[in-house]
């Protein structure tokens, strides 16, 4: 994303981008959360390229400005949404970052809620103190790090924690409904990280219970569960139509792109019928599902990998990378899959090395092994690319799972990974 260019001009406000990044082209990356700081020439020409404020967790950032004031405003997108002004400090002090959380965040009145203030730092270490004004009245009921309150009357309540290190103060808040309690909506089906392929259809049943409410399909009308089928693309989604009802089927998303990072996703939302002045709550649960060819490059988006590295890929069957260098102990490794009605598993790979085999491990790299292992053969270049296909036994349930590389030890440059294909029905009618 083109995020801004900044002219720094005397005056101003003294929090303004300092001097040293006039001329400076700001860009950023909405999916792999980064801000970078572009240096050019007379000519517009790139002459460097540095991280801008990379200590930063970033979280979709869409857009940026540069007030006239010289203040830089960022924005970032999805279920974090917000806007960021940045101040510029230099040596004076930084106000104290304030974190606030609770136990609970609803409930039927009288509701004690645990209040904490874990997390809360300052950058010049200094101490800190803690002030709690849990009815939104501007009143200070507490000064404890920790404490408990507890909402006699119903209502919407905001939560203010303020933070001062003796110079500055910082703030964070949390939204407490009393009188009302969320609702918990359960899918009972189709199991999470289970596996679909694109344009099929795949059954779900979904179920809701709530303390004032009730429970489907009895006091709670299925009618007002919505279920939203959408499509993942790294860290944002795209939604689909919602349907309403507690049973149903809904069709997983085409034209995938091989390069992309994606899964089919299912969100179930109910919202309560409370009465006031409690506030009404919305319960929702999402599962996630896997489409039966994952790159194996895109383990670390939902995963994690150890003594691996990626490379530009010639296979004509897709994907610009593949994963090389692999080792003898390496491997990489999905939090959670379901390999519900898959029968067999596709390794597309490559080697102008040793071969070796892939191992498949349950919740841990060491950890129960299933089904037998892959014989990885010498394809005769690291570009010459064959299919091995191994069949798989469920070991049911959704668990992680390892694929470990292996020969012998201290054996190095084996094989390389393209993708993996999961062979079978997967979670999607015959």
């Amino acid at each position: 994303m083109a995020g801004a260019t900044y002219r720094w001009k005397p005056g101003g406000s003294r929090f303004k981008v300092p001097r040293h990044f006039d001329g400076s082209v700001f860009l950023l990356e909405f999916t792999r959360n980064w801000v970078n700081e572009v240096r050019t020439d007379a000519n517009g020409q790139i002459q460097s390229m540095q991280p801008f404020l990379a200590s930063m967790a970033w979280n979709q950032p869409i857009q940026m400005r540069i007030s006239q004031s010289g203040i830089m405003y960022v924005a970032q997108f999805g279920a974090g949404a917000t806007v960021y002004r940045i101040n510029y400090v230099g040596n004076n002090n930084q106000p104290p970052d304030a974190i606030a959380s609770s136990d609970v965040d609803s409930g039927v009145v009288p509701l004690s809620v645990h209040f904490s203030s874990l997390g809360s730092t300052d950058f010049e270490k200094q101490p800190l103190t803690f002030q709690w004004d849990f009815q939104s009245d501007g009143t200070v009921d507490s000064t404890e790090a920790n404490p408990t309150f507890v909402y006699s009357q119903p209502g919407l309540y905001q939560a203010k924690l303020t933070v001062s290190d003796g110079k500055a103060t910082g703030t964070a808040t949390i939204n407490i409904a009393a009188g009302n309690t969320r609702p918990v909506v359960t899918i009972n089906s189709p199991p999470t990280r289970a596996f679909v392929a694109q344009n099929q259809f795949v059954d779900y049943a979904v179920s809701v219970s709530d303390r004032e409410d009730g429970a489907t399909p009895t006091t709670i009308s299925c009618n007002d569960v919505i279920s939203t089928p959408a499509l993942g693309h790294d860290v944002h989604q795209h939604d689909g139509i919602p349907v309403r009802g507690c049973t149903g089927s809904f069709a997983t998303a085409t034209g995938l792109i091989a390069t992309e990072n994606t899964w089919q996703l299912l969100d179930v939302t109910y919202t309560d019928k409370a009465v006031a002045p409690a506030p009404t709550l919305t319960g929702k649960k999402t599962t996630l599902l896997h489409f039966k060819r994952i790159e194996a490059e895109h383990v670390d988006f939902i995963g994690s990998w150890n003594d691996v590295a990626t490379e530009a890929t010639m296979d004509p069957l897709g994907g610009n990378l593949n994963v090389a260098f692999i080792n003898d102990g390496s491997w990489i490794c999905w939090n959670q899959m379901n390999l519900l009605n898959i029968t067999s598993i596709t390794y597309r790979v490559a080697s102008a090395g040793l071969g070796g085999r892939i191992e498949i491990h349950q919740d841990s790299i060491t950890g129960a092994m299933v089904g037998t292992p892959a014989t990885i053969p010498v394809t005769g270049a690291w570009q010459n690319w064959q299919d091995v296909n191994v069949p798989i036994t469920d070991p049911g349930g959704t668990h992680k799972l390892c694929f470990v590389f292996k020969r012998n030890p201290n054996d190095k440059l084996l094989f390389n990974v393209n993708w993996i294909d999961f062979n079978g029905n997967g979670v999607s009618p015959p």
